[in-house]
């Protein structure tokens, strides 16, 4: 009996023993613990002889050399045929593996990878170790945790001819009629934009700026304390001669007994525009549109005062500070600044890019001035 509960006592022992290993060697290392068993473990490696550690930190072993005819190296944009088996170093389970791929190394995305595939010779088998810089980083990658080295083994099956991006875009192209289409109907809007214009410049009916100019145009006026500051004034000519409605509109919204006088200045877009004050007014919708139909406003860039029609049948100024393809879809230009670029540069200073205002500006005074026509 005694012997036998010696043995019974030795087992119980051996396996809690077994267990308590078991559980010391299944507790992850923290993270500082790992980045430095893989500096271990790459100092080691490359101490080895048959390893030839490159300028880069890469360590590369053959483990097989070529035995083809023409042994050649790849280019960046050479397709190559090969296998792979990657693992962290020092691990021996593998989180990617292919056999037989094709690839070019500029498409590969693991930099140390790209960089070893091109001092491979064709059938060579060669084993690869990438230092974390040149792998994943301090960015963990799915089953690779941050810093962590990686051995990849290698086999270089072929070396295909240099193609370029061009190249692997045509293939994909010419067999595809859709695509044909649409890049022949994108050339053919290049060559009639730069060739013969835009339907809209071939349209008569519609006036360019130069054509909207004249001496006889009515001229306003409106003056705006910046901070509380002396008044200075921006001189607007409105294009009469070609919108007589709009015009029309626009002088009664001038005059010094309307609304815009003591309004202020509420939204300034830095990067494109400011609001003229409160000066909205009713409009003729019908006129209206009928005259915005002549404006060409893709000719259009700063020093515009342009009107855009909001909340159904009143219409809101602003003067341009920059060009603004949005002039082509809700504005209309009705004028330009001819005094005063100084101060509505100096207003657009105290907008934002999302039309905040950071100061206080208000109109102290507005009219007309006198002209030919007035």
């Amino acid at each position: 009996m005694a012997p036998t509960l010696s043995f019974l006592v030795l087992s119980l022992l051996a396996v809690a023993s077994s267990e308590e290993s078991s559980n010391e060697e299944a507790q992850p290392l923290s993270k500082e613990e790992h980045t430095a068993r893989q500096q271990e473990l790459l100092t080691k490696h490359a101490s080895q002889n048959d390893v030839q550690v490159l300028e880069s930190g890469l360590q590369l072993r053959v483990l097989e050399q070529s035995t083809l005819e023409n042994v050649t190296k790849p280019c960046e944009f050479c397709p190559i045929v090969f296998s792979l088996n990657a693992s962290v170093l020092g691990e021996d389970e593998p989180f990617w593996w292919f056999d037989e791929k094709t690839y070019r190394p500029s498409d590969v995305r693991i930099p140390g990878l790209s960089i070893a595939l091109l001092e491979i010779r064709a059938g060579e088998k060669v084993e690869v170790v990438i230092p974390p810089s040149l792998a994943f980083g301090e960015h963990k990658k799915g089953a690779v945790p941050a810093n962590s080295a990686l051995n990849i083994t290698v086999h270089l099956i072929s070396v295909g001819e240099e193609t370029t991006y061009f190249d692997v875009a045509w293939r994909h192209i010419r067999g595809n009629p859709l695509v044909i289409m649409f890049l022949l109907y994108v050339v053919k809007k290049i060559l009639d934009h730069y060739l013969l214009g835009d339907d809209e410049e071939k349209d008569s009916s519609k006036v360019t700026l130069a054509e909207m100019e004249s001496e006889k145009n009515p001229r306003v006026f409106a003056e705006f304390s910046i901070n509380g500051g002396a008044s200075k004034r921006i001189v607007l000519e409105l294009f009469g001669t070609t919108f007589p409605y709009q015009t029309k509109v626009i002088r009664a919204v001038f005059t010094p007994s309307s609304r815009l006088k003591g309004s202020t200045v509420q939204y300034i877009k830095s990067d494109s525009m400011f609001q003229v004050g409160n000066a909205s007014r009713r409009l003729d919708i019908p006129k209206w549109e009928e005259e915005s139909k002549k404006i060409r406003t893709t000719h259009f860039s700063a020093f515009l005062l342009t009107a855009r029609v909001e909340k159904g049948d009143k219409c809101q100024y602003y003067i341009t500070t920059a060009g603004n393809t949005k002039l082509d879809e809700d504005y209309t230009v009705v004028g330009q600044v001819k005094e005063g670029v100084d101060v509505a540069k100096e207003i657009n200073d105290l907008g934002s890019i999302a039309g905040k205002v950071h100061g206080s500006i208000k109109i102290t005074q507005c009219g007309e001035l006198k002209t030919k026509s007035t």
